[in-house]
């Protein structure tokens, strides 16, 4: 089977199956198992981190200026203005215009480096 393990793709594992082999990838990645790629499921202020070893999951990570767990990253703590709605400028190093929707209760605008 050693062959069948070098059909797989990097991110992906082989395992037997009645005489033949399988190819499954990895948690955190999509593909038929001879190729395999990073879940784009991160939100849309977020990085996905192709791990070290191909064993290891992908893993997003919510981009400077933005806290979560990956697949929801919402702007670093913010002050509230005299309304009582948060008040956030983009992190040192970004640029951009932020706002907040009231109604929809969301930011609107962007950070970009």
């Amino acid at each position: 089977k050693v062959f069948a393990s070098s059909v797989c793709g990097e991110y992906a594992t082989c395992s037997n199956s009645n005489g033949g082999y399988a190819c499954t990838c990895n948690s955190g990645y999509f593909g038929d198992g001879a190729s395999c790629d990073a879940h784009a499921t991160c939100d849309a202020n977020a990085t996905v981190t192709t791990p070290g070893t191909p064993t290891a999951d992908a893993v997003c990570e919510c981009n400077a200026g933005y806290t979560g767990d990956g697949t929801t990253c919402t702007l670093a703590d913010c002050p509230a203005n005299a309304d009582g709605a948060p008040n956030c400028q983009c992190a040192e190093g970004y640029n951009g215009e932020l706002g907040w929707d009231e109604n929809a209760q969301t930011w609107t605008g962007e950070c970009t480096e």
